[in-house]
């Protein structure tokens, strides 16, 4: 599996967690609630980050996720960038790159943003 390129985020990022349910209210106050997806406690992280990087290091970043783009393979990410930007956690998530965008700022200096959704694979 291939490995996220080891660079950090600029700036915070910003974890979404998404658990797919429905809810079922009743006339009563009450209400039933059925989670989707096995098993039925998965809670799938969402990233969104941005990065204040060269113009060299976004062309890796790009020519990484650019190779994944058409089969949409997952990626995992380096330990550094797992305890920087996601301490929580224990093991590696595997991701998805599900948006992105790059705008340059000066000669030589890029903004991206790019969001990361967490897939899970057999």
């Amino acid at each position: 599996m291939a490995t996220f390129p080891d660079v950090l985020p600029t700036y915070s990022s910003v974890e979404d967690t998404d658990q797919k349910s429905q809810r079922i209210k009743f006339g009563d106050g009450y209400e039933q609630r059925l989670v989707f997806g096995l098993p039925t406690n998965k809670r799938l992280i969402s990233l969104r980050m941005t990065f204040n990087v060269t113009t060299a290091v976004s062309k890796t970043i790009n020519d990484f996720l650019n190779a994944r783009f058409d089969d949409q393979a997952s990626f995992d990410v380096s330990t550094t960038f797992r305890q920087n930007v996601l301490p929580d956690l224990s093991a590696s998530p595997e991701f998805i790159c599900t948006r992105r965008s790059r705008t340059l700022v000066t000669n030589g200096r890029v903004v991206m943003s790019l969001t990361f959704e967490e897939v899970k694979e057999p």
